[in-house]
């Protein structure tokens, strides 16, 4: 579908995009660019040590949030389950059938 509005002669004018958006889009392409040039900044400062306790201190938290989903599926806790479906492009492990 993207394809098709690029590749379309006007396919890009449908989308009715005024001036605004097109300085939106370019203000935040800039900001983007910028922090990552930050953090790579930051990153050659940073010793190695501190960013294996960061990764392991993730790596953590990532298994502490799927063993909690997945016990949250097998035992049917709603307060659990119901706010997996609030937080967008969230994958929760369920093992229900698997269990």
């Amino acid at each position: 579908m993207v394809l098709n509005i690029i590749f379309t002669p006007g396919g890009l004018e449908s989308l009715d995009q005024g001036i605004g958006i097109k300085i939106l889009f370019l203000f935040i392409t800039i900001v983007i660019i910028l922090i990552e040039i930050f953090i790579l900044r930051i990153s050659k400062n940073i010793k190695i040590n501190i960013f294996k306790k960061l990764i392991f201190l993730l790596l953590f938290f990532l298994i502490i949030d799927k063993t909690f989903s997945a016990y949250a599926t097998i035992k049917d806790t709603i307060w659990i389950t119901k706010n997996m479906k609030v937080f967008p492009l969230y994958q929760p492990l369920k093992i229900r059938s698997f269990a």
